[in-house]
C-alpha cells in the first residue's frame, strides 16, 4: 500500500512538471540566436553561423566607452583559456572609425574577432538592447539559444557564473 501511494506521488509529481514545462509562457522559453553578418576589420563579411557549435559570448562595445575597456582583458584571458572547450568571444564595435578600431585591436592584441558596420547597434536591438547602452553582451550556448544577456560591465566573477556552466 505505501508503495503504490508513493509510486502515485512520484507520477503526479512528474505529470504536473511535465504540464507545467509544456505550458511556460514563451518569454521564458529559451529563445534561438537569429542570423546575422556584419563585416571583419579585413571588410569581409562574417555570418555568426560560422562559430555554430560553440558557445559564444557577443559583447557589443566602443574605443570610447570605459567599462567596454575595462572588461576586454578578461574576456582575452577567458579567450585563451577556454577556446579549446567550446568558448568563442565575438566583439562588435559601435565606432564609426574603422581606423580607430584597428589600431585599438592592434595596441590591445586582442585575440577574438572583432566585427562591426553601420548594422551593429541594429543587432545590439534586435538581441534585446532596447536602450543602446554599451557594454552589452549576450551568451548563446552551443545549439544556438540565448541563455543570457547582460547590459553593464562585466566582472570576472559573473562571466565565470554565465559562461562555465556552458563549457
Amino acid at each position: 500500500m505505501i508503495r503504490t501511494i508513493i509510486l502515485l506521488t512520484i507520477i503526479i509529481i512528474v505529470g504536473i512538471s511535465g504540464f507545467v514545462a509544456y505550458n511556460a509562457p514563451d518569454d521564458i522559453l529559451p529563445e534561438r540566436r537569429f542570423d546575422f553578418s556584419l563585416l571583419d576589420l579585413d571588410g569581409n563579411s562574417r555570418d555568426i553561423s560560422e562559430w555554430d557549435g560553440k558557445v559564444l559570448v557577443i559583447n557589443f562595445w566602443a574605443t570610447w566607452c570605459p567599462p567596454c575597456i575595462k572588461e576586454i582583458p578578461m574576456f582575452m584571458k577567458l579567450q585563451t583559456k577556454y577556446a579549446d572547450r567550446g568558448l568563442q568571444f565575438i566583439g562588435i564595435t559601435i565606432d564609426n572609425s574603422r581606423q580607430q578600431v584597428l589600431e585599438f585591436v592592434k595596441t590591445h592584441k586582442i585575440n577574438y574577432p572583432i566585427l562591426g558596420g553601420e548594422d551593429a547597434i541594429a543587432v545590439s536591438e534586435k538581441f534585446g538592447n532596447s536602450s543602446g547602452a554599451i557594454p552589452f553582451t549576450v551568451i548563446i550556448n552551443h545549439n544556438g539559444y540565448i541563455v543570457s544577456r547582460y547590459l553593464g560591465e562585466m566582472s570576472q566573477d559573473k562571466a565565470q557564473k554565465l559562461i562555465f556552466p556552458l563549457l
